[in-house]
């Protein structure tokens, strides 16, 4: 983005992390006011006036059009849900994007130039493979959904619209939802959540159990009522669960589509993983957001719903029994904080570590929102064991060794 406003005008970026070394900088300083010593000088225009700034309004959309393709981001199981939600809400073309891989991910990171959270040059990587994948005349008709927290986050969708303005797709649209504002914004709010807890639900099965239920969550393939639900609820939660879990809290790309194949690993050799619902992360969201203080009596529908899922899927439910607790624990230890959800995260946390074994905090590496929970306590303060799974594209044995010793640790 940087690189777009300054165009052909030298400029030097410079990476400072804990193993930085001031000479080092002081070096690459010194070679960059050498090099820019031998540029020709250039004339200032006679009319230049540093505050008149050419604004540049960026082709960004915060609602999707209904004539268009649609082309969604990968969260897993919960994927489906979502399409079929934007299909009853009128939008007939979807797609989703590539399947995440090494190749996609050496895209995407080739049109980087820093330390970017894991989910920005996958993402990025799966938009170029798809445009690449189209054929010109088609691709003016599609729209990738971005959607973004109030926060640092919110600039993935203004970076993917700079790299492909410079690769010339700018007739491509980026539709870049608030998700805070979503039960004002949204086409209906209430469905939307039913969407995210089939998810939710689908993930709190046991993995045998998954392929079985994937679409008959949805009796005739459509989002009706809470009641449709039960049924799976109520199987998933006779189901026999292990006498040992682990609590899954994390972004919600790492607890579903962006960790590797770890926690799929972990269910296959019989380990209960309790992931935090994103449909009760989105429902803390929405209840945080000063925006939408009209929506009370909404919002408690919600949360009575919620808490019925959590009593029929017993032993095998990640949901919170009281979401009014969670945000007065968030209040007690992170009261001061905004952004990725970090409150809802710490306090899910303390949650599960009431009753899991271990905690696994998933999070792309070098994510701030994970070392503020850190730098809060959240180790001290989770009655279980907490570990930091940092992704990055890169898990291999010795991610493997350090993640058993802790589950050996822990008795998992």
């Amino acid at each position: 983005m940087f690189r777009e406003e300054m165009g052909d005008k030298p400029y030097l970026q410079i990476e400072v992390d804990e193993q930085y070394s001031a000479v080092g900088i002081i070096t690459r300083i010194e070679a960059f006011l050498n090099s820019i010593s031998h540029r020709p000088p250039a004339q200032m225009p006679k009319d230049f006036n540093i505050l008149d700034v050419k604004m540049k309004p960026a082709n960004i959309k915060f609602k999707p059009d209904k004539d268009k393709t649609l082309v969604l981001p990968d969260f897993g199981y919960h994927t489906w849900y979502l399409e079929n939600y934007f299909e009853q809400c009128g939008y007939k073309k979807r797609k989703t994007l590539p399947d995440y891989s090494r190749e996609v991910l050496m895209k995407g990171r080739a049109e980087t130039n820093s330390k970017e959270y894991l989910p920005f040059p996958v993402m990025l990587g799966q938009i170029l493979t798809l445009l690449e994948e189209t054929p010109k005349e088609e691709q003016k008709d599609l729209q990738f959904l971005i959607p973004f927290n109030e926060g640092a986050d919110g600039q993935y969708a203004r970076a993917v619209r700079t790299v492909l303005d410079r690769k010339g797709y700018e007739h491509v649209d980026i539709i870049a939802p608030i998700l805070e504002t979503l039960p004002v914004t949204a086409d209906d709010p209430e469905l939307l959540m039913k969407a995210l807890v089939c998810g939710d639900i689908l993930y709190s099965a046991d993995p045998h159990m998954r392929d079985q239920c994937y679409r008959s969550l949805l009796p005739d393939g459509s989002l009706h009522e809470w009641k449709d639900l039960r049924r799976w609820e109520k199987e998933i939660g006779e189901e026999s669960t292990s006498a040992k879990s682990l609590g899954l809290v994390g972004t919600s790309a790492s607890l579903t589509s962006l960790n590797e194949g770890i926690l799929e690993q972990l269910e296959y050799e019989g380990i209960l993983c309790r992931r935090a619902p994103l449909s009760e992360m989105m429902l803390f969201l929405w209840k945080e957001a000063s925006g939408n203080k009209n929506a009370t009596e909404f919002f408690q529908k919600l949360e009575k719903q919620l808490l019925a899922i959590h009593e029929r899927l017993g032993d095998r439910s990640s949901f919170s029994q009281d979401l009014s607790g969670l945000q007065k624990r968030a209040d007690e230890y992170l009261s001061d904080y905004s952004g990725a959800n970090g409150r809802y995260r710490y306090a899910k946390a303390l949650e599960l570590g009431e009753n899991c074994s271990g905690i696994l905090m998933m999070a792309p590496r070098y994510e701030n929102t994970a070392m503020v929970l850190n730098m809060r306590g959240i180790h001290d303060h989770c009655q279980a064991p907490v570990y930091d799974l940092s992704l990055d594209g890169d898990f291999d044995e010795a991610g493997w060794e350090k993640l058993r010793s802790f589950l050996y640790y822990c008795e998992v």
